[in-house]
């Protein structure tokens, strides 16, 4: 089974983040366990993303382009650490990249691949989607936010996607059935 790729679509840009925030926390409540990998196209984005994704409580890890090999490798190990936790952690664990900082699973950098990953910013090149897809588990899902000035550019998704992205679930627990 491939991956489930959906969209959220929010009525503008500054609804993005409470709506992020919203879902994570529906989320957490009902899969306390998950991991996730929360991708941005911009470090100031990325910024905005981990200080606010911080301030729920959840276990956040980031990565960005200033990132020195030793820190990177640092921050990998730990979230892997702690996405492998399962249940011994009380709140769902998070990591926060840009594209250009997307851990790669065939170097081992992410020992456990996700069983969600949300495009906060639309992939700008199919090779974005690919490594983004790469970073989900089997049978995982990819969910993408969106502005309603966005989506338009859903149709050119569906074909990095290699399917129809569709809307979320309203109840979603039906994600994870």
């Amino acid at each position: 089974m491939g991956h489930r790729h959906y969209y959220l679509a929010v009525g503008n840009p500054a609804m993005k983040l409470p709506t992020l925030t919203n879902l994570l926390n529906e989320l957490d409540a009902q899969e306390p366990t998950l991991s996730v990998v929360v991708v941005a196209n911009s470090r100031d984005t990325l910024d905005e993303l981990v200080s606010s994704i911080s301030s729920l409580g959840y276990e956040t890890s980031f990565l960005h382009s200033d990132m020195h090999s030793g820190w990177r490798r640092s921050v990998l190990e730990g979230f892997n650490e702690t996405s492998g936790a399962g249940g011994s952690r009380s709140k769902m664990a998070v990591l926060v990249s840009s594209d250009v900082c997307m851990p790669v699973p065939a170097s081992g950098e992410l020992r456990t691949r996700v069983r969600l990953l949300v495009s906060y910013d639309i992939p700008s090149r199919k090779e974005e989607q690919q490594l983004r897809a790469t970073c989900v588990a089997e049978g995982g899902i990819l969910i993408n936010v969106l502005a309603a000035n966005e989506v338009s550019m859903l149709k050119s998704l569906e074909g990095l996607a290699g399917a129809a992205v569709e809307e979320i679930p309203l109840i979603l627990s039906e994600l994870f059935e």
